[in-house]
Order: structure tokens, then C-alpha cells, then sequence
């Protein structure tokens, strides 16, 4: 099952990366740990958990590994 779910997750992260709009340019690319947190969101309730907030987070996240990457 696990497997199975960790394939599911590769290939939404894939698609997702040949989605990309041209303002992520400055983030790394999603990784699956990271599309596993975006679609768990709505299934674990935590203190804050809309989707504006997932987003911002997600983004936040990339963009500051990004620069310690560089």
C-alpha cells in the first residue's frame, strides 16, 4: 500500500513540475515530502490548515531552499 501510494505521490509531483509557472522560477521544484504535505492538508485538520495558508507555506519553504542552495 505504501508503495502504491508513494507512486501515486511521484507521479503528482511530476505533473506538477510540468506545471510550472514562470513566478516559481526562483523555488525548487516541488518534491514529493512536500506534494505528500499538500494533499494531506485537507485530511488532517491542524490549528491552521486552508488552502491559502498550505500554499503560502509551500511556497515560502521552496523559495528559502532555494536560496541556501544557491
Amino acid at each position: 500500500m505504501c508503495l502504491l501510494a508513494y507512486t501515486c505521490l511521484t507521479v503528482a509531483v511530476e505533473r506538477a513540475r510540468d506545471a510550472v509557472p514562470s513566478a516559481a522560477a526562483a523555488m525548487i521544484a516541488v518534491t514529493v515530502p512536500e506534494m505528500a504535505r499538500l494533499l494531506r492538508g485537507p485530511v488532517i485538520p491542524l490549528p491552521r490548515r486552508d488552502r491559502d495558508h498550505l500554499r503560502h507555506w509551500s511556497d515560502w519553504r521552496r523559495r528559502h531552499q532555494h536560496i541556501w542552495q544557491l
